[in-house]
């Protein structure tokens, strides 16, 4: 950061100034995105003086308070600031989301982040979103010059997490277009209606629909239109009740306030924050699973550390989670000295899972240790985190609730026994070590049990298919959602082996128990999920 503050500040760069931030970068300490905006912005347009970036502020806080957090604004920033603001949110693992964004905005923004979401129509950024939920907004554009405002409220549900459909050109003037569609309308939760010239469609569409319609009145038009004005003053004079109507061109706004019907159990601060510590090089798999189960389980937001050589290969995997850089040791596996970062980045999450993919190594194996005993949140213990903390049997050391997810070998080597030993009583072994050591065990096999030492619960769904690599990471992030949204670690052990195992039988039913794979219970989650809601 002193480093970065000397670049950015000083009115010009000197060699010495060069030769610092290099060496910083080959120390590791600046990353290659880092040191490339750096001299990106010394360079400027074409000089060799420095451009200062503002002080950016950002609100950091804002997602807490109000469940998402703050937007950019583009215009007026320049591309330094841009770029200032953008890696503050991401640093604190706040998805991003940049409106009215220029060319050169966009081009910036793309070359630091490949990995972001760019919309030239739209001209926002995104980068991250919150966890989906399965609750549908349509927005309407009444002409193709109203699309680009149509493209930014669509953008912004999208960084919202939110499911959103974009039907173009049915404006009043082909009332067939708008009839030819309404079957699209049908189950969703708020619709946005972008619309210029007269601004009647909002009034049109709410007559169709049973749920809120947000009004955007657009700049376009001719002459009587005052740019917008008309249009904004029409759909401030509908008579229709279900109609609510924001500022000219503000497409962004709309969406917001239908992205917050579309949620009306809470935000993602409601749903919780899973920090999950997982993978290695070539065990990349392990910590998508694992995200992924934690996405279809529910939590508001997921964040993935993950060794910094494989952050690029895991974020690939799938838009919804975060990623946070670890140090890592010459093998590629996490190494000890990321307990600073992972510690840190707990303090601002609700629950911590540790394990899927790690590999073994002395470093973590100190790491485990560490973390298992001082982290004061809920925390999930799977895979080679439970082969690390069976090296040094410290079980009852523990500053928060702890569920354990062992298979029966990780069981055997957890108690000093056999896997024989283990399956002859698993339900008399577990319930002595849960109750010994005051933690949840998840021993999972035909008929998961599941205790905490009193209470003894058998999972009745599931099937022989799920014995393949990678279903246990998806239960592991399954298990961190539901602990995040709230619910007590037997409970969400409970729920979560019943869900994980109903994903399984129904992934089982498309792709047969053979056919099936770990990414196929990801992604029946969803309907494992709807399965309980309907029996319910």
């Amino acid at each position: 950061p002193e480093l970065h503050d000397r670049w950015t500040n000083d009115t010009t760069v000197n060699e010495q100034q060069l030769l610092e931030l290099l060496a910083s970068l080959q120390a590791g300490k600046t990353s290659t995105h880092e040191a490339a905006g750096q001299i990106a912005a010394a360079i400027g347009q074409g000089n060799s003086v420095a451009q200062q970036v503002p002080k950016v502020r950002i609100d950091l806080d804002r997602q807490r308070r109000c469940g998402f957090p703050e937007v950019v604004y583009g215009p007026g920033k320049t591309i330094p600031a841009l770029l200032e603001a953008c890696e503050r949110l991401l640093g604190d693992n706040q998805p991003v989301l940049a409106t009215r964004c220029t060319a050169n905005q966009l081009e910036a923004v793309g070359q630091r982040w490949p990995e972001a979401t760019i919309n030239p129509t739209a001209r926002t950024v995104r980068i991250g979103q919150v966890t989906p939920v399965h609750r549908r907004v349509v927005v309407l554009s009444a002409g193709t010059a109203d699309h680009p405002i149509a493209e930014e409220a669509l953008e912004t549900l999208r960084w919202m997490g939110v499911e959103a459909e974009l039907i173009l050109d049915v404006g009043v003037a082909g009332p067939q277009r708008l009839l030819d569609q309404r079957h699209r309308l049908v189950g969703a939760a708020a619709v946005v209606v972008v619309a210029g010239m007269e601004g009647a469609l909002p009034s049109v569409v709410a007559g169709w629909v049973d749920c809120p319609v947000f009004g955007v009145p657009t700049s376009v038009g001719y002459g009587a239109s005052f740019g917008g004005v008309s249009a904004l003053l029409s759909m401030l004079n509908s008579c229709a009740a279900n109609v609510a109507v924001v500022n000219i061109d503000g497409g962004f706004k709309g969406a917001y306030l239908a992205g917050l019907v579309a949620r009306p159990e809470g935000h993602k601060g409601t749903f919780g924050r899973v920090l999950v510590a997982a993978g290695s090089f070539g065990m990349s798999g392990a910590a998508a699973l694992s995200g992924l189960g934690a996405l279809r389980g529910g939590a508001g937001l997921v964040s993935l550390a993950v060794p910094r050589g494989i952050v690029s290969t895991v974020a690939s995997i799938e838009p919804s989670y975060l990623t946070i850089p670890l140090p890592e040791d010459e093998q590629g596996r996490i190494a000890a000295e990321a307990v600073t970062t992972i510690e840190s980045q707990a303090s601002k999450m609700s629950v911590v899972a540790i394990g899927p993919g790690w590999g073994r190594s002395n470093g973590l194996t100190q790491l485990a240790e560490q973390l298992y005993a001082n982290v004061p949140l809920p925390m999930v213990i799977d895979a080679d985190a439970l082969n690390a903390l069976a090296e040094r049997k410290t079980w009852s050391t523990h500053a928060g609730p702890r569920i354990l997810t062992p298979h029966p070998g990780e069981f055997a080597r957890m108690t000093d026994s056999s896997i024989e030993g283990v399956q002859q009583q698993r339900d008399e072994s577990a319930l002595r070590f849960a109750a010994e050591h005051d933690v949840v065990i998840v021993l999972k096999g035909h008929r998961t049990v599941v205790t905490d030492g009193t209470r003894l619960h058998h999972t009745t769904t599931g099937n022989s298919g799920m014995a393949t690599g990678g279903t246990g990471d998806v239960l592991t992030g399954l298990l961190s959602a539901l602990l995040a949204q709230g619910y007590e670690p037997f409970e969400a052990a409970q729920l979560g082996a019943w869900l994980h195992g109903r994903a399984g039988d129904l992934a089982s039913g498309v792709h047969s128990e053979p056919g099936m794979i770990a990414s196929d219970v990801a992604s029946s989650l969803g309907a494992a999920w709807r399965s309980l809601i309907e029996q319910a």
